[in-house]
Parts: C-alpha cells; structure tokens; sequence
C-alpha cells in the first residue's frame, strides 16, 4: 500500500470513527432540509393551478422529507459509532449501510415515543425511496409504503425537537478520540 493510500485509509477510520462528524452532516442535511420547510411555507398559499407551483411544492415537500430523512440517518449512525461500533477497518461497517430508520434506532437502542417512532417510519420512506424514485422497488414494497408519505401539522417542531435530543445524546455518549 502505497504511503497516500495508507494515509487516505487513515482519515476514512479516522472521520468515521468520530460521532461529531456524523453530526456535522446530520447538522449540514438538516439545515438544508429547513431552508426548503421554510421556502415551502412561503408558497403554500400559491395554487397548483399555476404554471410550475404544483412541481415546485412536491419538489420542496419530499426534499424537505428526503433530507430530513438523511439528517436523522446521519445522527444515529453517529450515536451508534459513539456506542462503540467500530468502523476503523477501511470499509463501512454492515450495520451503518442501510438507510432504514427503524432498524438503525433499533441498534441506537434508542427509547422513543410513538409519535417518534412514526415520524422516523414516514422519513424512511423518503430516505429509501419516495424521496429519490417515482415508486419503490417492488409494487408491494410501494403499496405497503405510500401510506407514509404525509407530513402532519407538528412534523416540522418535532423533527427540531428529536434532532435536538438526539444530538444531546450523542454528544453524552462521545468519548474522546484517541488519535488526534
């Protein structure tokens, strides 16, 4: 291996073995994803009837679910690589290669409400598919999710709220690295 090589296998277990910088994206997607809620509200009063404004709100709506979505993901990826799990192998570890919420929370072994526990089930739709493809990978895949493609009136508090409390935890859980 060459010495660059070396040093670039270095830095991938290095950032991926530090929560903080799962945080940073979380923080960077989630900031993103508030800049299109917040665009959103500024047209919701505007028809559909008009030229491109139909487009324009599914467009804000599921990049707003999409990143969201991946916000969450990177947080709890972030928890779980401060719970322990090692991903200084040069390669991701099995358990963080999936962007499904539940099962991801699930090895967080996070507590979380229903409400919860809901909001993560509808943002895995988006971050697996609704989000990025016109329908799933299968027809019952879509049937079985399109159920989840909403947003409810207090989505928007309760992502800030969960994100928050997220972030706390992971902060609590972080240790300090050792290589830096």
């Amino acid at each position: 291996m060459s010495n660059a090589s070396a040093n670039r296998k270095k830095m991938f277990d290095v950032i991926g073995q530090e929560p903080l910088m799962w945080l940073e994206q979380a923080q960077e997607l989630k900031l993103c994803a508030d800049m299109m809620w917040q665009e959103l509200q500024s047209i919701a009063h505007v028809s559909q009837v008009l030229a491109g404004i139909r487009v324009k709100k599914l467009a804000l709506f599921n990049g707003y679910m999409l990143l969201t979505g991946f916000a969450f993901e990177n947080v709890i990826k972030g928890l779980i690589v401060a719970q322990g799990i090692s991903t200084a192998t040069g390669a991701l570890s099995p358990q963080l290669k999936s962007h499904d919420l539940m099962k991801l929370a699930t090895s967080a072994n996070l507590n979380l409400s229903d409400t919860e526990l809901g909001f993560l089930r509808r943002l895995q739709e988006f971050t697996i598919w609704a989000g990025r493809y016109p329908i799933a990978l299968d027809a019952q895949k879509y049937a079985d999710g399109e159920k989840y493609l909403n947003l409810s009136a207090n989505d928007v508090g309760l992502a800030d709220q969960l994100f928050q409390s997220l972030e706390t935890m992971l902060r609590n859980q972080r240790k300090p690295p050792k290589d830096w």
